[in-house]
């Protein structure tokens, strides 16, 4: 799942939230974040993932690129 916060995007997961659960938990963490510093785009993303972590949800990691996809060296 993709979680907007503070305009960045980030991909999170709970392994044991429905996918309601888990945009139910999204909104409100994103809006505290949000409300709790407006004016600081960053530090509303780092206190809604704050939210999201106290909830048990944890970060997707970054699929390693690809062996093909590296530019070839000039």
């Amino acid at each position: 799942m993709i979680c907007s916060l503070a305009g960045c995007a980030v991909q999170v997961y709970h392994p044991t939230r429905t996918r309601a659960e888990q945009e139910r938990d999204i909104k409100i963490c994103d809006d505290q974040g949000y409300y709790s510093s407006p004016h600081d785009p960053l530090l509303a993303y780092q206190l809604a993932y704050d939210c999201l972590e106290g909830k048990g949800y944890q970060r997707r990691k970054s699929r390693p690129a690809s062996v093909g996809s590296a530019r070839p060296k000039a």
